[in-house]
């Protein structure tokens, strides 16, 4: 999970530089899609207006992808730049004062957060929980700091207060977006809203092993928003992963999933979690046959998700017989990552 905190400078319509505690950056774009180029590379985000979700991937320069998600990890080439080369850039103080206590300690703690101490950030925050996006914030840093119990409360009482997240951000100017994992493969980027507190929020129930609280959440999130390919996604791997061959999971995962075309690398992994429903239910050549059809676009495609995808398509091969053809799935998979599953196992090397 990593924070964006930003400070933006708008120079004309859908351009603004972006000031960072990693330096400055364009964007260019507005709602629904933006272009960050950096010093990281160029950095993609979609999401439909209004919603407090959108989807990130990241490339190097020269067309080099990096990682899907939000925040880069912290041993990036920007951590390694001479102060010549990326100038340490302050985040400006908020536009108007903080009123109350609450206000303060949310000021103090995002401030404290962009130094990069978050132990101490979490602590300050603390006195900003009544606010719901003092409460936000203090959730998902407790969760990334394995607080499951604290975040749960926290971002329980902020989606209570859901009417009210973001007023405060709002209110002194300042962008706060994290990266949150969906699955093994990709990650999202949520914002301060309804949407976002509730996609942590399961994330804290799982890791409590309150299962079928998060999945009530999720399932209350598709029925709130049908066409979101990201709680599809999320709905559908909680359900494999958590009940994995029970007949009812299985045939949720096929509902949720049903009627999705292989546009884009989330739409690519809800359906490897249908291919793997089907697999829990032994229709092995339906499996065989979805994953293949996902294989054929591998453009814009992660190395982890095509991995994933081949590696559950030598499984259904596997079931089928079809030794020679689960071989080269292995085969492919092991080139890109020897250490994914028991893929060398698998192929007699481990």
């Amino acid at each position: 999970m990593g924070f964006r905190f930003h400070k933006s400078i708008k120079l004309l319509p859908g351009i603004r530089v972006n000031l960072s505690k990693s330096g400055a950056s364009l964007s260019l774009g507005g709602h629904g899609a933006t272009i960050n180029l950096g010093g990281r590379g160029v950095r993609t985000t979609v999401g439909a207006p209004g919603t407090g979700i959108s989807y990130t991937t990241q490339r190097a320069w020269g067309g080099k992808r990096g990682r899907s998600g939000g925040a880069p990890p912290r041993d990036s080439a920007s951590a390694r730049r001479t102060p010549q080369q990326a100038p340490r850039i302050e985040l400006p103080a908020p536009r108007v004062r903080p009123a109350t206590p609450e206000e303060d300690a949310l000021v103090k703690g995002w401030q404290i957060l962009h130094e990069g101490n978050e132990a101490a950030a979490l602590e300050e925050l603390n006195r900003a929980v009544p606010l719901a996006d003092g409460a936000y914030l203090a959730g998902v840093l407790a969760l990334k700091h394995g607080l499951h119990m604290q975040a749960a409360g926290y971002l329980s009482y902020a989606l209570e207060r859901q009417a009210e997240l973001g007023q405060h951000f709002r209110k002194f100017g300042v962008d706060a977006s994290v990266s949150l994992p969906v699955t093994q493969e990709l990650t999202a980027v949520i914002h301060p809203d309804s949407q976002g507190v509730m996609l942590a929020l399961c994330e804290a129930y799982q890791a409590l092993n309150r299962t079928a609280e998060a999945a009530q959440t999720l399932r209350t999130l598709v029925a709130s928003r049908p066409d979101d390919v990201l709680v599809r996604l999320s709905l559908a791997e909680l359900l494999v992963d958590t009940w994995g061959s029970d007949r009812n999971a299985c045939e949720e995962v096929l509902r949720v999933s049903e009627g999705v075309d292989n546009d884009s690398e989330w739409h690519a992994a809800l359906l490897l979690y249908r291919a793997k429903a089907l697999m829990a239910m032994g229709v092995h050549e339906g499996a065989r046959s979805l994953l293949t059809a996902v294989l054929r676009k591998t453009a814009g495609r992660s190395a982890e998700l095509l991995c994933a995808l081949r590696y559950e398509r030598a499984l259904a091969n596997e079931a089928l017989s079809r030794a020679s053809d689960a071989r080269a799935d292995l085969e492919r998979v092991f080139a890109t990552n020897p250490a994914y599953e028991d893929v060398a196992k698998r192929l007699g090397r481990g």
